[in-house]
């Protein structure tokens, strides 16, 4: 986690740049570079004089942090600040970002999160795995888990989904196939976000 109102200075090593204009305001920009060493790619697009621009952006891999010192402020900040909070650690890999349509629309982004960390319901609940697969698209951000581990349970063939992470609250729903210790449920059914079990339980 970072604090989201510090900026970083970028180094940016250019290897090419493609520009395309017509007559019509129709335009395209597309840039290879390298950013602090992370290989990257960006287009940007408008069609039509008065159409919106449409943009995407692709990285090699780049850690939590440097994701959100990268992520412009005014874009999307409610997800912005999501991520911070939400994921400590991990390396964003193959991390591409696209947007399409009105400028204030969240951007669909797709990539891959190595040697990861989920703090989901006030920390209530802490998720490590080796290896996610995830997306974001329209305020809903879903991740599959070959393998996890969650509050003392072994995960495989998991998927979290997660909606509306660009809200003040959320909905968090999570299908696996777990391993554990049924002292370790029940303290994970008690928790006061969940809150499922009565005393009798």
């Amino acid at each position: 986690m970072i604090d989201l109102d510090q900026t970083q200075p970028l180094d940016v090593e250019l290897h090419d740049i493609q520009w395309l204009y017509d007559d019509l305001g129709n335009f395209s920009l597309q840039v290879v570079s390298h950013l602090d060493e992370i290989f990257s790619t960006a287009s940007l697009g408008r069609q039509g004089g008065d159409g919106a621009l449409n943009w995407e952006v692709s990285m090699s891999g780049v850690g939590v942090d440097q994701l959100i010192s990268y992520w412009p402020e005014k874009l999307a900040p409610p997800v912005r600040k999501w991520i911070n909070d939400h994921i400590p650690r991990g390396t964003f890999r193959d991390i591409t970002a696209r947007h399409q349509g009105e400028q204030n629309q969240i951007p669909e982004i797709s990539f891959t999160l190595l040697d990861g960390q989920l703090h989901l319901l006030d920390e209530q609940i802490l998720v490590d795995t080796p290896e996610a697969r995830g997306s974001l698209s329209q305020g809903m951000l879903s991740i599959g888990l070959d393998q996890a581990f969650l509050n003392g349970f072994a995960l495989s063939d998991a998927s979290v989904v997660i909606s509306g992470i660009d809200e003040r609250d959320q909905e968090l729903v999570v299908d696996a196939k777990a391993n554990g210790k049924l002292e370790n449920l029940k303290k994970l059914l008690s928790l006061p976000k969940i809150d499922v079990l009565t005393d009798k339980d």
